[in-house]
């Protein structure tokens, strides 16, 4: 099973047996608990996959709390790295033809492209911003989704690379290469020996760098000096987190944390009873991330223990959340309209100096069809979309569960007028955000929900089978009369059954 980590939220890709991918989103909440918030099917194999990221620069002097720097785009143009990391709830994934963008909101694939230059892995994905790899590591291969500009970069073949800051580092088998790109190539400026390579260059801040070579952890400062603080063959991951106001290395091996300050201090050592995969931070919060198998379970700690007992949570643990109750409104408009006369009455209601809002959502769900929908999104105007929003969004807001048309609507109206929509300042994204966050912690019920019926399906169509194998090997006709029959779990209740 691979993962990948992004602030609060978890990927995980499962193969199934059928050959099909399965991505399984996951959202950590503040008390520890993973919940599911969705999934998606791939047909084909999957390479590599990434989290986008979206940073915004700060402005006006403002400082999310870090040291001020420069960061420089590839192939020059520089960049303030005083800005602030949000969230857009994409994935990028990488197939051997295609690479996709896909929605963890939607659970839906948003755009697919061909992978022309045969990228094999994905080494960062920020503001539209893909930077991959080659098959032989020789090359990086930017693109920009955007515009769709793609450039290749010839680079030294490497083991490891940082590409977060003006000076680039490659790690080799041989050593560290220090430089920058220019010219569709990168410039050589420093190379500091290491005889067992580079395996892991991790950013600390703008003057220092964690570098892994073989069973070593040093500390690599501006001026090329190396400091080893770690020593060891159980190396598994290397961190650099916002711990108790102070910025920290984390250490994790196949049995401990080990925790340094950012100058290379010891300060703790936390053994923990099987290996961790990850650490994640939510506000002050700080905890472990591990997996076994195909599940992937958290579970939060404080830098001041010495041990960490690692448990999957039980069911006497695990917060059980109340019913779920679907309502349906039976009042709900339910004639069939075509697209065109659809598209039509949407449009005249939309015009009209007053609309109504109760026969613009009768208009809107009555159709269910998901391509006549994106179809009429397109067609409708930027003053139409903002009305047609306003309206959709408040119904939703009051009850994301009731209708299930009208939020196959918002979701093409956010895919395609998103960026719109988030500018505006007149249209409310509060209230629809608070709504469908509450709708999201009912999907682990229903997901739940349709596994019992699946196997209740499967039982029953096993039942039926032997019970007609028997009656064609034997001739023996039974009549059971199914009204006094109860099945629990897949059994009979041999009490209230009856022969006749």
């Amino acid at each position: 099973m691979k993962f990948s980590i992004y602030e609060d939220r978890i990927t995980k890709l499962i193969l199934r047996d059928d050959g099909k991918n399965e991505f399984q989103f996951y959202k950590l909440n503040e008390s520890g608990e993973l919940n599911l918030i969705g999934s998606i099917f791939i047909n084909d194999p999957i390479l590599d996959f990434i989290w986008m990221k979206q940073v915004k620069s700060l402005s006006n002097g403002q400082s999310n709390g870090h040291k001020s720097s420069k960061k420089r785009e590839l192939n020059g143009g520089m960049k303030s790295s005083s800005n602030i990391e949000t969230f857009d709830g994409n994935l990028i994934a990488l197939t051997s033809n295609s690479l996709l963008i896909i929605s963890s909101t939607s659970n839906s694939i948003l755009e697919k492209k061909s992978n022309e230059y045969n990228i094999t892995k994905l080494l960062s994905a920020e503001n539209g911003l893909i930077l991959g790899s080659t098959n032989n590591n020789d090359n990086i291969i930017q693109w920009d989704l955007m515009n769709n500009d793609i450039t290749k970069i010839k680079v030294p073949k490497f083991q490891s690379i940082l590409l977060s800051r003006d000076t680039i580092f490659i790690g080799t088998q041989s050593g560290l290469q220090v430089g920058h790109f220019e010219k569709n190539k990168f410039i050589k400026e420093n190379e500091i020996a290491y005889k067992k390579g580079v395996q892991l260059i991790v950013d600390i801040d703008l003057d220092q760098n964690l570098i892994q070579s073989s069973n070593n952890i040093d500390i690599l400062t501006q001026d090329s000096t190396n400091k080893t603080i770690y020593e060891g063959d159980d190396i598994k991951n290397i961190q650099v987190i916002n711990a108790i106001e102070e910025r920290r290395i984390f250490i994790i091996t196949t049995n401990s944390i080990q925790i340094y300050s950012i100058e290379g201090q010891y300060i703790h050592k936390i053994t923990t009873s099987q290996p961790i995969d990850d650490i994640l931070q939510i506000d002050d919060n700080l905890f472990i991330i591990w997996h076994n198998d195909n599940d992937i379970y958290s579970q939060q700690f404080s830098i001041s223990q010495s041990e960490i007992v690692v448990s999957p949570p039980t069911n006497s643990q695990t917060n059980k959340s109340n019913p779920t109750f679907i309502e349906f409104d039976e009042n709900l408009l339910t004639t069939t309209l075509t697209e065109e006369s659809l598209e039509a009455t949407l449009i005249q209601s939309l015009d009209d100096n007053i609309t109504n809002p109760t026969t613009l959502i009768e208009i809107c769900s009555s159709e269910y069809d998901s391509e006549v929908i994106k179809s009429i999104i397109i067609k409708l105007t930027v003053p139409q979309i903002e009305k047609l929003y306003q309206f959709i969004s408040k119904e939703i807001a009051k009850d994301s569960s009731k209708n299930y048309n009208l939020t196959i609507w918002l979701k093409w109206i956010l895919l395609i007028n998103g960026n719109h929509i988030a500018q505006n300042s007149d249209l409310d994204l509060k209230t629809l955000r608070s709504s469908l966050s509450d709708g999201l912690k009912t999907l682990p019920n229903l997901y739940s929900i349709k596994g019992k019926l699946q196997l209740l399906k499967l039982q029953s169509e096993l039942r039926n089978k032997a019970v007609n194998n028997t009656e064609e090997a034997h001739d023996i006709t039974t009549t059971m009369d199914d009204d006094n029959i109860i099945f629990a779990n897949g059994e009979v209740d041999d009490t209230t059954t009856t022969i006749a």
